[in-house]
């Protein structure tokens, strides 16, 4: 039986993957295409500062002399969006900061896809209904508005988090409020707005 539904959201995921290409198209043809906008270029500064803080640095990513000098500025509310920029430092090393960004704004979409699938399946039974939630999710137009705001687009880990906090509270199982708080810190680390 778990095979099964192991299975099924590989096959879940697949489609989401190939409705994200389709979705995205030619963003998903061309990774790395630069657009005009400030807030895609802060956020590529963003990846460029959490390595440089991280890697060479070792000093903490929320203050910066690189900004205002020679006395710095705080970047606690700035939009460092910590996830995406962390998770961007090993693909900095395969790829432009630019294909990152793509790839981190694509992946953005299969997963809010597949998260939904997975709340709303848990909630109703019906995949179909599921699937269908996914796709209104993922590709809904606030979350392609914001292709120059990584910060923003960020909103996979909601649906996960919701999940989780629905089966803790039904379910109470120490598993589930462990899934719900990494979630919980995922959807903080993406965009402090959520």
């Amino acid at each position: 039986m778990r095979h099964k539904a192991y299975h099924e959201y590989l096959i879940v995921f697949l489609v989401y993957f190939i409705l994200t290409l389709i979705f995205t198209c030619p963003l998903s043809m061309k990774p790395g295409i630069v657009f005009d906008y400030i807030d895609y270029l802060q956020n590529i500064w963003n990846f460029w500062w959490i390595k440089k803080a991280l890697l060479r640095l070792h000093t903490s990513p929320y203050f910066t002399s690189y900004l205002f000098y020679p006395q710095g500025t705080k970047l606690v509310f700035h939009t460092l969006s910590l996830y995406n920029s962390v998770l961007s430092i090993p693909l900095q090393v395969i790829f432009s900061r630019p294909t990152v960004y793509t790839i981190l704004f694509l992946s953005s979409f299969v997963l809010s896809g597949f998260g939904t699938y997975l709340l709303v399946l848990y909630l109703t039974r019906n995949r179909f209904g599921a699937f269908l939630a996914g796709i209104i999710y993922s590709f809904s137009p606030f979350h392609q508005e914001h292709l120059s705001e990584i910060n923003i687009a960020s909103i996979q880990w909601i649906p996960f988090f919701c999940l989780y906090l629905m089966k803790t509270f039904w379910e109470g199982k120490v598993k589930d409020a462990i899934l719900c708080a990494v979630f919980f810190t995922l959807v903080s680390l993406c965009s402090w707005y959520y």
